[in-house]
């Protein structure tokens, strides 16, 4: 698995506990656990922690708006 892949399956199992926990270190251990991701490699993938997940994220959900906006007749709205 590429490092871009590990990146999108830590961040989607995380999300669920970020509700819980917060933008932690103890919700990105339990989104690696979920996602059958060892810990050394979800460090690895977001070596700033959970300031990069959250840059991530961001990325990630302005990525899938845009992808999501290509689809839609934005003259007809």
């Amino acid at each position: 698995m590429n490092i871009e892949a590990v990146r999108e399956k830590l961040l989607l199992a995380t999300l669920p506990h970020v509700a819980f926990d917060g933008w932690t270190p103890a919700a990105i251990r339990a989104g690696a656990r979920e996602a059958g991701i060892e810990w050394p490699i979800a460090l690895n993938a977001f070596p700033g922690g959970a300031a990069e997940l959250i840059e991530y994220f961001s990325r990630h959900a302005d990525r899938h708006m845009l992808e999501e906006l290509e689809r839609r007749d934005l003259a007809a709205m």
